[in-house]
């Protein structure tokens, strides 16, 4: 009962901890004042889907929105850790090359603290 209760805790621990560029403490920040420079730092990378099917072949766009809505620099890094699998371009446009799984981090370049992740399954058609 103890070993069960333990991993238990354990798992909670564990997203817990990866969850946190998943904070929602930020997504209805419509701006945030600038620092003494005019400078408007990013606080998060939020995706619109956290896992995506795309048939091989085929394409899909991901979507993103950098919160706060003011900051500076909005632009993103995309990387497939797989590019035999999929690849992104640096529109969010990924290209489904064969069936497996494929993780695409969008990364600000503002901040590389602040990034997301996005499961893609690549599926036959």
């Amino acid at each position: 009962m103890r070993k069960i209760l333990l991993i238990a805790l354990l798992s909670v621990i564990i997203m817990c901890s990866c969850d946190k560029n998943n904070d929602s403490r930020y997504d209805d920040i419509p701006g945030v004042a600038p620092d003494e420079q005019g400078y408007v730092e990013v606080l998060k990378v939020k995706l619109s889907q956290e896992t995506i099917v795309v048939p091989v072949g085929e394409q899909a766009k991901l979507s993103f929105t950098i919160l706060p809505k003011n900051a500076t620099n909005t632009e993103v890094e995309f990387l497939s850790d797989d590019l035999s699998i999929a690849t992104v371009d640096e529109g969010g446009v990924i290209s489904a090359l064969k069936v497996g799984h494929v993780i695409i981090t969008v990364t600000s370049k503002d901040n590389s603290e602040k990034k997301n992740l996005c499961l893609v399954n690549v599926v036959e058609k």
